[in-house]
């Protein structure tokens, strides 16, 4: 081998620091990942790899090269991503142990999405931005998903390194507020105003459901409006079944503006209703 100086690019007698930053940056430019296939590229890096250890330890003999394990061209390090060059064995077998353990991250991306959309299920697409790329990846939505949820795609992740599988991708789903319907689970919660009287004689009613059908209310006499009525099967889907949720309807009253005679036929009402009220007797 020639003068380990030499191949290094420096002059004998240079300090420790200075062999070790040639050192980094001819191993970074031949190295073989940078180099596929270029044979001349791998010779000179396990020159380069020869020469540091032969200054390092002051021998001048070519064995050093031979019965060094880390020339052979099976050892691929990436060294860019090390902060410096290594100053003993320990280090190197760190570096590669990191090395062996390194694989491509998750990624996690955020969508939202409107309450129809969670009850009918959609697709959406992310847009991955890697190594100047940009990558349109489709995402399933199923129905009935529910806010907070997160999407698992495989291997849709980071792809940094090409011998290594493909990291994953999550996509963590907000299914935003609604102007009409309130979600309880898998049930759906919604107001219906109605007139007074409706409430007190009873009868039937239309109120829409979150799919856009219209539903009948069946309304029974002196109705309470702190209760609910409830719409079997009309509610949310659920992402493990057929099934749908049930909608329950609060009604609210409305008081609308009386004339004097029709404030008249409700005293009478009302005197009649205190009429048949029988006097609780006392004991």
């Amino acid at each position: 081998m020639s003068d380990p100086y030499s191949i290094l690019g420096l002059s004998r007698g240079a300090s420790e620091k200075e062999v070790n930053d040639a050192y980094k940056k001819l191993a970074m430019q031949y190295h073989p990942d940078r180099n596929p296939g270029d044979k001349n590229a791998e010779e000179k890096f396990k020159q380069i790899n020869a020469a540091r250890d032969r200054i390092k330890n002051g021998d001048t003999h070519e064995h050093i090269n031979q019965q060094n394990p880390f020339n052979a061209g099976g050892w691929h390090f990436n060294f860019t991503n090390f902060g410096g060059a290594f100053h003993n064995i320990d280090e190197m077998m760190a570096a590669m142990h990191a090395q062996q353990h390194r694989r491509n991250r998750d990624i996690n991306v955020e969508c939202r999405i409107s309450l129809e959309d969670a009850f009918r299920g959609t697709e959406i697409t992310v847009n991955l931005q890697q190594n100047n790329e940009t990558r349109h990846i489709s995402v399933k939505i199923p129905a009935g998903i529910e806010n907070g949820n997160r999407i698992k795609v495989a291997q849709a992740g980071e792809q940094t390194f090409p011998s290594m599988s493909p990291g994953d991708l999550y996509v963590l789903v907000h299914v935003q507020p609604h102007s009409v319907f309130q979600r309880q689970g898998n049930n759906l919660i919604r107001t219906y105003s109605l007139d007074v009287f409706d409430l007190m004689i009873g009868g039937t009613s239309q109120v829409q459901g979150i799919d856009g059908s219209v539903l009948e209310l069946k309304i029974p006499p002196n109705f309470n409006p702190d209760n609910q009525l409830r719409l079997v099967g009309q509610g949310m889907p659920t992402t493990s079944s057929a099934n749908r949720g049930d909608l329950l309807v609060s009604l609210r009253p409305i008081f609308s503006e009386l004339s004097d005679g029709q404030r008249d036929l409700i005293r009478q009402a009302k005197e009649l209703h205190s009429n048949s009220v029988e006097p609780v007797q006392s004991g």
